[in-house]
């Protein structure tokens, strides 16, 4: 598939989902996440059209937890690759306790090493330039984000049969 016919997936399926406020981790980090809504929703890793990929062999993140090594080889980290698209993650933030505030403040703050409690997603971390990448994302109002997180990894999958990059399992 042409890269010009993978953005018209991504630009349509940002559209559908009504993805949007972009922001890059760094600027996330900066900010402490200040602007992200203190609600349930859906968010998303989006590569910049001008990123040059580039895998490393060691994490931003963390390395290890509870004596499980977390950083993964560039072979899988290749193998997993979907070229074809820019949308590197899909997540969820559902629920009072686990907000799009939350759930994206941890995952920014776990790619810095300050917290260690979003290992989901963590092949960004591999990445170079991985800060340059954008989170965007929706609040849901009246769906539930595990159903509606579901919905667009399996849109995803029927695609490019495969998961999104840094997504390990549905």
């Amino acid at each position: 598939m042409e890269p010009v016919e993978s953005f018209d997936f991504d630009a349509k399926f940002l559209k559908q989902h009504n993805i949007s406020n972009f922001s890059t981790f760094e600027e996330l980090h900066k900010s402490n996440c200040r602007d992200i809504p203190d609600k349930c929703g859906v968010y998303i890793v989006f590569c910049p059209l001008s990123f040059k990929v580039q895998f490393k062999a060691s994490t931003d993140g963390l390395e290890q937890y509870n004596s499980r090594e977390l950083t993964v080889s560039i072979q899988a980290l290749q193998d997993k690759w979907v070229p074809q698209t820019h949308i590197l993650y899909i997540g969820k933030a559902g629920g009072t306790s686990n907000t799009l505030l939350k759930r994206v403040r941890q995952y920014v703050r776990y790619g810095y090493r300050e917290v260690q409690n979003h290992r989901g997603g963590r092949y960004i971390w591999q990445l170079e330039g991985d800060k340059n990448l954008l989170i965007g994302y929706k609040v849901l109002i009246n769906e539930d984000a595990k159903m509606y997180e579901e919905n667009m990894l399996t849109q995803f999958e029927e695609h490019f049969h495969k998961l999104p990059f840094a997504n390990l399992k549905h």
